[in-house]
C-alpha cells in the first residue's frame, strides 16, 4: 500500500486497470525479429511471481540480433515512472540519445 501511495496511485483500480490493459497489449501482439540495437531500461526490484522468469535482456535477445544495453533503474516496474525514479530514465535516455546523434554524424 505504501509503494502506491509513493507513486501516487491511490486508488488500487488504476493499478489493476493498467496491468490489464498491459497484458492485453502483451498478448494480442507479435513481435518481429530486428538487427536494431535496443536499450532496455529494467527496474531492479521485481515482483515474486517474476522472480522466476527474470532475464538479464527480458528476452529481448528472442527478438533482436544487434546490441542490447541495458541500464538497471531503482525501483518496480510502477514506481520507476515516477518521481525521483524517473528523473534517472530522463538522464539516462537523453545520454543514450547523444550517443545516437553522435553515431549519426
Amino acid at each position: 500500500k505504501d509503494r502506491l501511495e509513493n507513486a501516487d496511485i491511490l486508488d488500487p483500480r488504476t493499478l489493476l486497470d493498467i496491468n490489464y490493459h498491459r497484458l492485453q497489449l502483451i498478448l494480442d501482439y507479435e513481435l518481429p525479429k530486428t538487427a536494431q540495437a535496443i536499450t532496455l531500461y529494467k527496474c531492479k526490484i521485481l515482483r515474486d511471481e517474476l522472480k522466476t522468469i527474470d532475464n538479464a535482456t527480458n528476452y529481448w535477445d528472442s527478438y533482436c540480433t544487434g546490441k542490447i544495453e541495458v541500464y538497471s533503474v531503482e525501483g518496480d516496474h510502477e514506481t520507476m515512472m515516477v518521481k525521483p525514479q524517473i528523473e534517472t530514465i530522463t538522464t539516462l535516455l537523453e545520454e543514450t540519445l547523444n550517443q545516437y546523434e553522435l553515431s549519426c554524424s
